[in-house]
């Protein structure tokens, strides 16, 4: 999310991933028009784009199938990532049809999600 820092006093990059605990959604909100001259883009951090391996269940899993940096009915494709925790959501999306092959980074992310999300649906007792 790029913002203005009334702080600092200059235009911030936050990055919504670090935000901690409940979100509440302001009553007050209100529509701001970016101002004249306003690039978002100049605003973005550069990345490095990483590639991944997959693979991936005949016929299924479509949306990381479009992602594939060659085309083909592979079952085993590569991917170009930049946030481990952003492809790691797409391949737990695709549910036992998707498999991280490497890195490894990008595994421990997709094990992370999945704890996650078992610990959200364990009973409290």
């Amino acid at each position: 999310m790029v913002g203005f820092d009334h702080q600092r006093q200059e235009p911030r990059t936050f990055r919504l991933s670090r935000i901690r605990g409940t979100v509440a959604v302001a009553t007050t909100a209100r529509l701001v028009d970016p101002p004249v001259g306003f690039s978002l883009q100049e605003h973005e951090e550069p990345r490095e784009l990483l590639t991944a391996r997959l693979r991936l269940r005949p016929g299924s899993a479509a949306s990381l199938r479009r992602m594939a940096l060659s085309a083909g009915h592979d079952d085993i494709i590569e991917v170009s990532y930049s946030d481990n925790v952003r492809l790691a959501s797409e391949v737990c999306a695709a549910g036992p049809s998707a498999m991280v092959l490497e890195p490894d980074e990008v595994m421990r992310s997709v094990c992370d999600s999945l704890d996650a999300i078992i610990a959200a649906h364990e009973p409290t007792p």
